[in-house]
């Protein structure tokens, strides 16, 4: 019996050191002579965040951590000498707590409070032999629910005051990764899991490189941050003082194919006063299959902000097409400074907008699904409740396909709030249409920063040909939001999906070989032309039958809609270069402006052709 169990144990720990191996985690980083060397020590909250922080101090320092999960602070007394070696560190990060307060057999702690406050103070006393800069991390909040091993919330906070309090008498400075969780849990923690996601080890390295830089002293504590929604940037290096290499990260679809790299959202901390320079690269990407230097060019100017609320667009960039690079140089006034590709708008801002209208019998919001990480689908409907509704026509408008097309969401939200409004044309329009909204298309996308692919990678103003309600859920539920009013007996006289793009504006039709909807198409452009801010690059027009013939899976929402029921679809492309018309680069208020002429001119189209 003995012999079995040692043989258990043996093939226990033989699992464990395997999949130790095959954790890239545990691979020692290679070197480069002369950059500052941080060590991590930490249980698998810090083997989670290991990765994503080495590729965000890049070019800064050598990041290396301890060859195994750090455990429970006892764990840390029989090791640390082994874990620290004869090696120089710069920059200690460290942390204990997690594998202490799970609760064993017996109801007791792995380590009693007052003896993990004691080994704690062991610990630092070692640490501080090494002379290095050392940085504690509170420990991460644990969830509430059934965990195994058990664990209980509020041993988390008793924890670290005891962390806290060894701290204070050693003078080390707190990463206080507790507060920076806690009100982020539900978007970046696993359920009923101390662990995170994917994108949350990835916030929480964007903190820890934060304290780890703060202790270096680089650039001044000059650092860049993605770590909220829709925050996104590829690799940032360090190429001097108080200049950055930034990616932009870009996606590509379900076949590795067709990268776009049009999204960047960050915030730059503590430069105020001081001039710096950011270089945007990694731009070539492929369009339809067929490859492009990019869509950041001189012509995609950036926008900026003091409190990400108010966005300016640079006065000034410099743009090398032959690297392809995109250089920004400017000088914050503040210790936050916003930049991104254009004006975000998140799921937050729709939140707040729907918030504002919440009591408005004028609006009916409904939840016609759930996108691949569960978060709702909406269909918005606007009229006049107290006019029958079978007496109106019906307009269709679909916003924010494609994540970084904010200034589709923008004027969407224009639409809403004109449509909604005291306005005569508003409260008469309200009495002859139904105006149904899809106000934000991908929340998956929008969250993470993303570009035009939803999380499995599925364009999502492709693939109308090929719907898969497991792969592509979002377009599963409006297209079946659609057909299911069509079916119902209901009219569609017109629908519209906009969009944004560089350099293009224009109005396309469905394939409409017959030309049943030739009339509407041009009354409606002509609307548009004399009464808004549109400024087309081309005639109006109707599409092919795919945006790829012959290929399965490259129907827009346009060509999916008529294919299935002979439908007025059109998409709209509106470009966030110069116009014209404008006389300057688009703005948030251009925008919103024009949403609410969309909306009008939408209605005036069918009703003049009744």
């Amino acid at each position: 019996m003995k012999t079995l169990t040692l043989l258990l144990a043996l093939s226990g720990l033989s699992s464990q050191l395997a999949a130790q191996a095959e954790n890239p985690a545990f691979k020692r980083a290679e070197e480069v002579t002369g950059r500052p060397r941080v060590l991590l020590i930490g249980d698998s909250i810090s083997i989670g965040y290991t990765i994503p922080v080495r590729e965000l101090l890049r070019g800064e320092a050598n990041v290396l951590r301890i060859p195994t999960n750090g455990g429970p602070t006892i764990n840390g007394l029989t090791h640390i000498d082994e874990w620290l070696g004869g090696e120089k560190w710069d920059v200690i990060h460290f942390n204990w707590g997690l594998h202490d307060l799970k609760i064993m057999e017996g109801g007791k702690h792995q380590v009693p409070l007052g003896a993990y406050e004691d080994n704690l103070r062991q610990l630092v006393s070692r640490l501080k032999k090494t002379g290095a800069k050392l940085i504690w991390a509170a420990t991460t909040p644990v969830p509430a629910g059934k965990l195994n091993p058990p664990r209980n919330p509020d041993d988390v906070p008793r924890f670290n005051a005891a962390a806290a309090r060894v701290m204070k008498e050693n003078g080390i400075p707190t990463d206080d990764l507790y507060a920076f969780a806690m009100p982020r849990l539900q978007e970046i923690q696993l359920k009923e899991n101390v662990h995170y996601t994917p994108k949350g080890y990835e916030t929480l390295a964007g903190e820890v490189a934060a304290s780890i830089r703060k202790a270096l002293g680089a650039s001044g504590g000059v650092t860049i941050r993605t770590d909220f929604e829709g925050g996104r940037l590829g690799r940032i290096e360090r190429a001097g003082d108080g200049r950055f290499l930034c990616g932009v990260a870009g996606e590509s679809d379900q076949d590795k194919r067709n990268r776009q790299a049009n999204w960047y959202y960050f915030r730059v901390d503590g430069a105020a006063g001081r001039e710096i320079t950011v270089d945007l690269v990694d731009l070539p990407g492929e369009y339809n299959y067929k490859p492009n230097r990019g869509a950041v060019t001189r012509d995609t100017v950036p926008v900026y902000s003091d409190d990400n609320q108010h966005w300016k667009h640079f006065e000034r960039t410099e743009y090398d097409a032959e690297t392809p690079r995109l250089r920004l140089r400017f000088t914050p006034h503040g210790d936050r400074f916003w930049i991104a590709h254009v004006p975000p708008y998140t799921n937050e801002h729709l939140a707040r907008l729907l918030s504002d209208f919440a009591a408005d019998s004028k609006l009916r919001k409904h939840v016609i699904g759930k996108s691949v990480e569960g978060r709702d689908l909406l269909l918005l409907t606007v009229t006049d409740p107290g006019v029958p509704d079978a007496s109106k026509k019906t307009l269709w408008l679909m916003t924010r396909q494609h994540s970084w097309e904010t200034g589709s969401s923008w004027a969407g939200e224009g639409a809403l709030r004109w449509a909604l409004s005291s306005d005569p044309k508003a409260v008469r329009m309200r009495r002859e249409v139904i105006l149904k909204m899809f106000p934000l298309c991908d929340p998956d996308g929008v969250a993470r920063g993303g570009v035009r692919f939803n999380v499995h990678g599925y364009d999502l103003n492709r693939n109308w040909d090929a719907v898969d309600a497991e792969k592509m859920p979002e377009i599963a539920a409006e297209r079946k939001a659609v057909l299911d009013w069509v079916d119902g007996g209901h009219r569609v006289d017109l629908f519209l999906s906009l969009h944004n793009t560089e350099t293009g504006e224009y109005l396309e039709g469905p394939p409409d070989k017959e030309g049943k909807y030739r009339a509407l198409m041009l009354r409606w452009f002509t609307l548009l032309e004399d009464t808004t801010t549109f400024e087309p690059t081309t005639p109006a027009r109707f599409s092919a039958v795919s945006t790829t013939l012959g290929q399965r899976g490259r129907m827009n929402v346009a060509q999916g809609l008529y294919y299935d029921r002979k439908l007025p679809a059109f998409v709209m492309e509106q470009k966030i270069s110069f116009n014209k018309r404008l006389g300057h680069l688009p703005t948030v208020e251009d925008r919103v402006e024009f949403g609410a002429g969309l909306v009008r001119t939408m209605w005036e189209a069918v009703m003049d052709g009744r």
